[in-house]
């Protein structure tokens, strides 16, 4: 997996918002939403689902009663310089009598989640024309900080927790009876790699409830590759570990603990948090 969005951090046009246009391409207003409700914050967890939307857009050439916007998203760093670029198609906009609003939707994921102040910048044309509407504004990304992880030989870039039903990140540690859990481990480093580039990673888990109730003990979660390994290329990307266990009936809060080692030396990396099931 190869997360290409970005996490956007937005402070609704306010100061910290910038915003460009031609005599062509205006936008009436800019609102930034995480998980379906408006947000004025500046710092996002890894994961989080954040939507951006251009409202009452006027200007755009009509081709058969269509418009045609595309836009370009560009990551900066500190530095300003330009560490990744993404476009957006919107697609053909049948032009009608309501306002025309252009929403482009983003996950909170990036190949290094950290603290640093960053700059998105967004740029709205027109392919049927010559307008434009560059928007831009701060942001930074932080890691889930429900997790306590405390690194023993194994680094990482992102430890997140993914909802293998529903396909998405979970920021709030709050899980459903039915949901399918993954930890989501990117950029490992720190296995003892074999002759053909093979590493031996293992992972020990408990969950544990409010009253005491073991709900998960195992020894080794990827005891399936425990003698064939893993290609370290594939792994240096993203190791998912899955979590499987009763979810009927059991006390909040759920305790987990997850320990991802090293069979072939003395690393690891343990992580500890704790679920709410709904």
């Amino acid at each position: 997996m190869k997360h290409i969005l970005f996490l956007l951090t937005f402070c609704i046009l306010f100061a910290c918002d910038n915003a460009t246009e031609n005599s062509r391409l205006k936008v009436g207003k800019t609102t930034v939403s995480s998980n379906d409700k408006p947000v004025s914050k500046n710092e996002f967890t890894y994961g989080e689902a954040i939507n951006i939307s251009f409202k009452n857009v006027t200007g755009l050439t009509k081709f058969e009663g269509k418009v045609f916007p595309v836009a370009t998203i560009y990551l900066l760093n500190e530095k300003k310089d330009t560490v990744e670029i993404n476009n957006y198609n919107f697609g053909a906009q049948f032009i009608t009598d309501e306002p025309l609003n252009l929403d482009i939707n983003f996950l909170a994921v990036l190949t290094k989640a950290s603290s640093e102040k960053s700059e998105l910048k967004i740029k709205i044309e027109d392919t049927k024309g010559e307008g434009f509407f560059d928007y831009s504004m701060p942001f930074s990304i932080k890691p889930n900080d429900k997790f306590f992880v405390k690194p023993d030989g194994i680094s990482y870039s992102n430890i997140y927790l993914f909802n293998k039903t529903n396909g998405g990140v979970i920021t709030n540690n709050v899980i459903g009876p039915n949901d399918e859990l993954v930890i989501m481990y990117e950029g490992l480093t720190g296995f003892k790699l074999d002759n053909i580039g093979f590493i031996y990673p293992a992972a020990a888990a408990k969950i544990v409830d409010a009253d005491g109730t073991v709900l998960l003990d195992e020894n080794n979660l990827l005891k399936s590759n425990e003698v064939l390994g893993f290609k370290n290329a594939e792994i240096s990307i993203v190791l998912p570990v899955e979590i499987d266990f009763d979810k009927t009936s059991k006390k909040n809060p759920l305790k987990l603990s997850l320990e991802l080692f090293d069979l072939k030396s003395n690393n690891k990396l343990v992580l500890e948090t704790t679920l709410t099931l709904k």
